[in-house]
């Protein structure tokens, strides 16, 4: 499904942002004796979307049906269906609506009596490649006023004072030394860098490539001012030249100077926090906290997830957080480091009243990316999880499920396998996260075979770039044994971002926000998201059910007794069928590409629905 459903104005209502038939979804009615059907449709074309339709009623055939549904065959119990709530989609939805578009659009999303009810949520620690501002950050960039040591990425040593602070000593590199107050330079709130009571210092106020970098008296001048970048470069505020190790040498005492900025890495530093010191969640309480809290009030039922993109740049072997030609590995003085950065990120956001549930050490690890990534390998992986991560976790009294690979299932067998095979890992993992990019979902039934006692989650898919549309990766997920479906973003804007160069621009969202309008756009994605979300309850068991080569289908038992079948018409004709339950049988018929879901209670079931 292509089409989507655009509402216009800021003073838009909840009525004419999801149409009528979705403002406020019919409560599903106790138990019947008769077994009432109900049924919601979404067309190809979306002049149905999550529509109620009149109810159906069960007949006393006997018979098997087209499909048929066997509750007393249990499967996976599900924790939630849901997207990414991305940097860009909470800034869109905070900052880009009025307050009562804003209110609609949350009870949309996450409202499961007036909306479609999400229950699980993604979020990245840090930037992924959908950032508001099309820029990286993490939650120690240590671009602001600290002090300690500034290493060349190129040349792996430290920016030295010489030993000799004098007046016109011009700076060096020299082998990192811990604790050496040659190499300690304070970055403060004047943008100086400072060692020894003196300035670094573009020698003559120079402003020409090749100008000497020295020593001189603090004097506030623009000169002696310089900017951190998060690309790992530092320029001169007056220059706008970059500190550069001349000649790109990498050798003890090799002398320090100004050039055009080239991106090279012998003008990459990074200022490494190792005691994470710097660390602060701060850029994230303004509006996706906000958000994540907003949707918890709707939807308390509502779990999270969260994991990094990239570490800071200062972890990474490249300085900065990108991972151009798999360029970005993990320091090997960073691993512990890094698995604090998870403790300092989950208890900040539970002070915050946001708990999260889940966690991956590394999203799509070893995928080669401009924008924020890292390549980490499944024996890196398995190592930071059994000496760090899992350790840190413990000691931290945290216990969220700690999932790994959190990629695509042709990584099946040189990565998701070998690291729960790893005795060490495993013991910290409580299953696998996967991506659908690769297709092959039949790849988590493989993992469940190998490793019955763990879990599987389908953790991203987007609109735009995956194999097969939303409605189908949920149930291709959910038939092999995923206890979440996850698309990408909640919402990006109308150019489909906003997103860091080089990241993704043909994902498509659940909500299209116009930047200059406000209007709202209700994509495909979302009402396939909602065929789960509003009609399958955390906690609900997934049950058996049978499917043809035109009608694909899952079943659950919801935890109130009631049974939600979702069944997605395939074939490029219109599908008559029956369905068989309890020695009973419903009839229906649905048009090419459209999607179904039906709701019934059995006879003698207590519920509560609605």
């Amino acid at each position: 499904m292509s089409r989507a459903l655009r509402c216009g104005g800021l003073a838009c209502a909840l009525a004419g942002a999801l149409g009528l038939s979705l403002v406020v979804l019919p409560a599903s009615p106790a138990s019947a004796a008769n077994e009432v059907v109900q049924k919601w449709l979404t067309t190809s074309d979306l002049s149905q979307h999550l529509t109620q339709q009149a109810n159906l009623g069960f007949s006393g055939s006997s018979g098997s049906g087209t499909i048929s549904v066997d509750s007393t065959q249990s499967f996976q119990s599900i924790v939630g269906f849901g997207a990414a709530m991305t940097d860009t989609s909470a800034w869109l939805i905070s900052n880009k609506l009025s307050g009562t578009a804003h209110m609609n659009l949350m009870n949309a999303l996450f409202s499961p009596s007036q909306g479609i009810g999400m229950s699980w949520v993604r979020v990245p620690m840090g930037s992924s490649d959908f950032s508001a501002t099309a820029q990286p950050y993490s939650y120690d960039d240590n671009l602001s006023v600290s002090t300690g040591t500034t290493v060349g990425v190129g040349s792996g040593r430290c920016l030295d004072d010489t030993g000799n602070p004098a007046n016109g000593v011009q700076v060096y590199i020299w082998d990192c030394t811990g604790g050496n107050a040659n190499q300690q330079f304070a970055y403060t709130s004047s943008s100086q860098l400072q060692v020894a009571g003196k300035c670094l210092d573009a020698n003559g106020q120079g402003t020409t490539a090749g100008t000497k970098v020295i020593l001189w008296t603090c004097n506030g001048q623009p000169n002696q001012q310089w900017k951190l970048n998060i690309n790992g470069s530092i320029t001169g505020v007056q220059s706008g030249l970059c500190l550069d190790v001349s000649g790109a040498g990498t050798g003890n005492g090799t002398l320090i100077q100004l050039w055009t900025c080239s991106g090279a890495a012998n003008q990459q530093w990074t200022r490494p926090d190792p005691s994470l010191a710097n660390f602060s969640i701060a850029h994230d309480l303004s509006y996706i906290i906000p958000d994540l809290k907003q949707a918890l009030a709707l939807n308390p039922g509502l779990k999270l997830m969260a994991n990094p993109w990239s570490p800071p740049g200062w972890m990474k072997s490249n300085g900065q957080m990108n991972n151009i030609n798999n360029g970005g590995s993990l320091l090997s003085s960073s691993y512990a480091p890094l698995a604090q950065y998870f403790v300092k990120f989950l208890q900040g956001y539970a002070a915050q009243g946001v708990p999260i549930s889940a966690i991956t050490a590394q999203n799509e690890p070893s995928f080669a990316t401009a924008y924020p990534g890292m390549n980490f390998s499944e024996q890196n992986e398995a190592s930071f999880i059994a000496n760090n991560l899992g350790p840190a976790l413990a000691q931290a009294n945290l216990s969220p499920a700690v999932l790994g690979t959190d990629f695509n299932t042709n990584v099946l067998n040189n990565y998701a396998l070998p690291l729960m095979q790893d005795a060490n890992a495993s013991k910290f993992l409580a299953g696998t996260a996967w991506h659908c990019y690769a297709g092959g979902l039949s790849a988590l039934s493989t993992m469940h075979s190998a490793f019955p006692n763990k879990d599987n989650y389908e953790t991203e898919c987007s609109d735009g770039i995956d194999p097969q549309n939303a409605i189908e990766t949920f149930i291709q997920s959910t038939r092999n044994w995923a206890r979440t479906a996850t698309m990408w973003n909640i919402a990006e804007d109308q150019n489909n971002g906003p997103v860091i160069p080089g990241g993704c621009n043909a994902c498509t969202p659940l909500v299209t926000i116009n930047q200059g309008t406000g209007n709202v756009t209700f994509d495909a994605g979302y009402y396939s998201v909602g065929h789960f979300s509003k009609f399958v309850q955390p906690g609900a068991t997934r049950i058996a059910s049978t499917t043809t080569s035109n009608l694909d289908d899952v079943a659950f038992r919801n935890p109130d007794g009631s049974l939600a079948l979702i069944v997605d018409n395939t074939s490029g004709s219109t599908q008559s069928f029956s369905t068989s339950s309890g020695g009973q049988q419903f009839s229906d018929t649905l048009p090419s590409h459209a999607i179904a879901t039906y709701k019934w209670t059995p006879s003698g079931t207590a519920s509560n629905v609605g």
